[in-house]
């Protein structure tokens, strides 16, 4: 008898726990994901940027803001670069230091690294981004830009 009353008490206290477990956590961040729109000649060069829009972006307590780009026919060179910016701000980039031209790339943003651009987002004043080549030297052509906001 005690081993039968052990086993449902021990059966019940697992399957306790599993329920348990898969209930997400109050304040467990949360993410939203879109494709950027292209706007303009994606062949980016120091005289040509690229301008990139949001469809509607949550606001929140943004934790971190994570670009994926993906390049294709002139990929990012070795010594070539890129900035992202809000419009009308600066803002923060990344560069290739691989001796092979690279096809995609992820660039992640926090309060940390870059307030400003977050504070942006957050204020929803950020829909828009310029893509510039960085230094000026850098060719490169996005087919296409994933971003990535995580809330807390």
């Amino acid at each position: 008898m005690f081993y039968r009353l052990r086993a449902v008490v021990v059966t019940g206290l697992a399957l306790g726990l599993a329920a348990f477990a898969a209930v997400p956590a109050v304040g467990a961040p949360t993410q939203h994901e879109q494709k950027l729109q292209l706007s303009g000649d994606p062949h980016v060069t120091g005289s040509n940027s690229l301008a990139l829009k949001a469809k509607k972006i949550p606001s929140g307590a943004l934790v971190e803001a994570c670009f994926t780009f993906r390049f294709t026919g002139d990929l990012l060179d070795l010594g070539e670069g890129l900035t992202l910016a809000p419009k009308g701000q600066e803002g923060p980039g990344f560069f290739n230091p691989s001796s092979e031209p690279i096809s995609s790339r992820t660039m992640c943003v926090n309060n940390d690294n870059a307030p400003d651009f977050i504070a942006a987002i957050e204020q929803g004043s950020a829909e828009k981004f310029i893509v510039k080549a960085d230094p000026s030297t850098s060719t490169f052509t996005v087919s296409s830009v994933r971003m990535i906001l995580t809330y807390a």
